[in-house]
């Protein structure tokens, strides 16, 4: 599975005039996934599949310019993500290994104004996380 994201996103319109014209917040201009599986059809590894998964994000405004504000205009950086899966299928059941940001990258995922035009908090992204789920079909 491939998805590509272009998003030319500007503020054309606000009651601050210094907005016009800039980025919108948090939207980066290019994005992107891609996720593959392999499964093994045959022998004794019959049942495993085996996933890899690829994320992107571009830069994007993390903060915008502001005639009430003192906060500088600036930038969250793009970041690459990796995330694996490991599979095992058997009869009615399925056996699942995930495990997202497999680099254990530090990133922002966004920003937002809080509490005032003078305070800014950053959300980074969740740090390596890993998952086990069985699932049973009736």
């Amino acid at each position: 599975m491939l998805g590509y994201g272009y998003t030319d996103a500007h503020i054309t319109q606000d009651l601050d005039p210094r907005r016009v014209g800039a980025r919108t917040q948090n939207v980066p201009r290019h994005n992107g996934n891609l996720w593959t599986r392999y499964d093994v059809a045959g022998g004794a590894l019959r049942g495993l599949g085996f996933g890899l998964g690829l994320v992107y994000s571009g830069e994007r405004a993390g903060t915008l310019p502001a005639s009430n504000s003192t906060l500088p205009v600036l930038s969250l950086p793009s970041y690459f993500r990796i995330d694996a899966g490991l599979y095992y299928v058997a009869r009615r059941y399925e056996l699942t290994a995930r495990v997202v940001n497999l680099r254990d990258e530090f990133y922002y995922e966004s920003s937002s104004a809080l509490g005032g035009a003078n305070q800014l908090q950053l959300r980074p992204g969740a740090p390596r996380a890993a998952t086990l789920s069985l699932r049973c079909k009736f």
